[in-house]
């Protein structure tokens, strides 16, 4: 602070000046951060550690150069990696996209090589004026294995970023979305303003972290937040008590991923579950998965919910299904399913492709896995529904009177709407009627 002082007569003055260094830090023994009137480009000392103050654009172009400069030596990689950790991103508010952006001068193959290999100390990153992290470490290439639309096995990214303050960021969309080999602790996170956190984890292979305690009360968007999360198949954590009332989005949440303890949620706003639980071959057979008691009244899509859940059984008669308008292939492969849900109000619904189907004998009986579902749904009011093709498709014990099922919309047999399944030509609709009850 600048003192003022008035001499009134000769008189010998000795100031001393201390020089204030541009960075400190932070009291949680980690960070490293810039004082106020710190501008990018700024250089100083701490602890014998020469650091530079950047913006995000400086941030941008560590990578970029690395990427056009990779070679099989690693040289670029170290160089990058160490002006990384030697960056202080104070001045920074926005992470989003920061290390998925391949260089247009480089070819695809050399950008996602060099990237995958990326693994920079970045633990003592100041960013706690960050607000959007979204896909900040996301990994993406049609040149490696696919499990999901854009989900890969890549990605060497492991730091210790535990002591991070994330506690302003609002957006954490796609964030580690295929970093494969991520594992810290993060479970102290202040997550409390985010409010997208769809993909977060999709694709963490090895993510097995307690992230419990997370408030999340504020998110919006959890769409495809853990799938293809653990190779393990279950979810290696508990978040029974999660406060998700304010989640209007689920879908595909929880794909190839087992969860349990889930049946308490509030997902009372939730409007799109689709592919909320569907399971590819391997994983996410949902065999313990009870939601028997979800309010689903706002839900509008549940196309694919299950699809592929070869164990789950819960029973789901009681719920409000009244304002959903697709339900193509949401029993689709769903084995053990056989729950009476004669009751449903399906009077909304405009798509009921595949809903209870399964694939051909040589895909599924080879495997001796056939269909449950036999339940009486004869009296459902299915007069707004337009598409029906495959419905049964080789469904192999239904064959319920569905004689008095109104499908105007629907003049003639769809494709393959019974094709080798159990059902009968006597049972079946009177394609282009409403038959009175």
């Amino acid at each position: 602070n600048p003192k003022q002082i008035t001499i009134d007569k000769p008189k010998t003055v000795t100031a001393v000046f201390e020089e204030i260094p541009p960075f400190y830090l932070d009291t949680n023994g980690v960070t490293i951060k810039a004082r106020d009137w710190v501008i990018a480009g700024t250089t100083g000392d701490l602890n014998g550690v020469t650091y530079t103050a950047v913006d995000i654009e400086t941030l941008r172009s560590i990578f970029s150069s690395y990427a056009s400069n990779w070679s099989k030596d690693d040289a670029a990689r170290k160089a990058a990696e160490e002006k990384a950790s030697k960056s202080v991103t104070t001045l920074i508010t926005d992470m989003s996209d920061l290390f998925s952006n391949a260089p247009t001068d480089n070819s695809e193959a050399r950008f996602y090589e060099a990237f995958n290999a990326f693994n920079p100390d970045i633990s003592s990153w100041d960013v706690s004026n960050v607000t959007n992290m979204s896909n900040m470490f996301k990994r993406d290439s049609a040149n490696d294995y696919v499990i999901w639309p854009d989900i890969i096995h890549s990605g060497d990214f492991n730091q210790d970023i535990s002591k991070w303050d994330v506690s302003n960021v609002t957006n954490m969309s796609g964030m580690f979305f295929g970093l494969s080999n991520f594992n810290q602790d993060i479970g102290k996170w202040d997550v409390s303003k985010v409010t997208d956190m769809s993909g977060m984890f999709a694709g963490n292979y090895k993510f097995i972290q307690d992230i419990s305690k997370w408030d999340v009360s504020n998110v919006t968007n959890m769409s495809e937040m853990f799938l293809s999360i653990s190779g393990m198949e279950n979810l290696p954590f508990d978040i029974s008590s999660w406060d998700v009332s304010n989640v209007t989005n689920m879908q595909g949440m929880f794909a190839d991923t087992n969860v349990e303890n889930i049946g308490s949620w509030n997902v009372g706003n939730v409007t799109d579950m689709s592919k909320m639980f569907y399971a590819s071959w391997i994983y996410g057979s949902q065999p313990n998965l009870d939601v028997s008691k979800w309010d689903v009244s706002k839900v509008t899509d549940m196309s694919g919910m299950f699809w592929g859940t070869r164990q789950f059984n819960s029973d789901i008669s009681s719920w409000n299904v009244s304002n959903v308008t697709d339900m193509n292939r949401m029993f689709y492969r769903a084995f053990e399913f056989n729950q009476d849900i004669g009751n449903w109000n399906v009077s909304n619904v405009t798509n009921m492709s595949y809903m209870f189907a399964r694939y051909t004998d040589g895909l599924d009986k080879k495997y001796g896995r056939v269909m449950s579902f036999n339940q009486d749904i004869g009296k459902w009011d299915v007069s707004k529904v337009t598409d029906m093709s495959y419905m049964f498709f080789y469904n192999d014990v239904l064959n319920q009177d569905l004689t008095k099922w109104c499908v105007t919309n629907i003049t003639s047999e769809p494709v393959y709407f019974s094709y080798s399944s159990a059902l009968t030509a006597a049972n079946k609709p009177v394609w282009g009627t409403c038959p009175s009850n």
